[in-house]
């Protein structure tokens, strides 16, 4: 009952809180819905249980807005970054996620949506339970064990099976990469340590590794083992970091 009353309550896991804001829709005074958004920033992760219930974990440098109070006929959100979500079942009342791209329809799972503008790809895994992927006049159900990865550059959806452990460990402060470019590592680094990485060399990037972040260690630890893997050093100045190959 108290999440029924309470439109969303808070949990910091990462460094601090980050203030949110809310505003009316332009509707008459009495049909007036307010609207919240809600931000893990660069070193954070948040978990948030929306009105209706729903369980949602968001990840480093991500948003989140939604209704303070949903309608009967319409639950519905916008995201932009990454969050893990575990959605109350409603059959008569479906629940959308929607960013910049594409919409994801659900009546009751569990799944994760990544939409960092950098990486160009939008990745939804299912866990549990069915999402539909709805984008442009391409309309498809997900079954669990299954991703979709849209590409924002070409439009392009691809369905694969996937591992949908590997997409969710972040909730529990874990990256674990198998041979991923080193650029997607030094990203994910930059938002969950909040520092700045500089790669001169463009061939850093294309190098792959294997591996697990943990989010509670210090990055420099991080990129010790990483040295073993690929042949670089790094300089650290403040909040900055350079890495070149050796």
């Amino acid at each position: 009952e108290i999440l029924r009353i309470a439109a969303a309550v808070i949990i910091a896991l990462g460094i601090g809180w980050m203030a949110h804001y809310s505003y009316s829709s332009g509707m008459s005074s009495n049909q007036q819905v307010e609207y919240k958004q809600i931000e893990a920033s660069k070193g954070q992760i948040k978990e948030i249980f929306l009105a209706d219930g729903t369980h949602v974990w968001l990840n480093s440098d991500s948003k989140l807005s939604f209704p303070s109070n949903f309608t009967e006929d319409t639950r519905e959100i916008e995201l932009e970054g990454e969050a893990y979500f575990e959605v109350t079942s409603n059959e008569g009342n479906p629940f959308l996620v929607k960013t910049k791209n594409h919409t994801v329809k659900v009546t009751g799972t569990q799944f994760n949506i990544c939409e960092y503008p950098e990486s160009k790809i939008i990745e939804t895994t299912l866990v549990e339970g069915k999402v539909k992927i709805v984008t442009g006049n391409f309309i498809k159900d997900l079954k669990p064990g299954q991703q979709s990865s849209f590409s924002t550059l070409t439009s392009e959806v691809k369905i694969n099976e996937a591992d949908f452990e590997i997409y969710t460990a972040w909730r529990e402060g874990r990256y674990e990469f198998n041979n991923e470019p080193f650029e997607k590592i030094l990203k994910i680094a930059e938002r969950w340590w909040d520092v700045k990485i500089n790669y001169p060399e463009e061939k850093l990037k294309y190098q792959r590794i294997r591996g697990v972040l943990r989010k509670h260690k210090p990055l420099e630890q991080h990129l010790d083992v990483f040295k073993l893997m690929v042949p670089f050093d790094y300089e650290i100045e403040n909040d900055e970091i350079t890495i070149y190959l050796k």
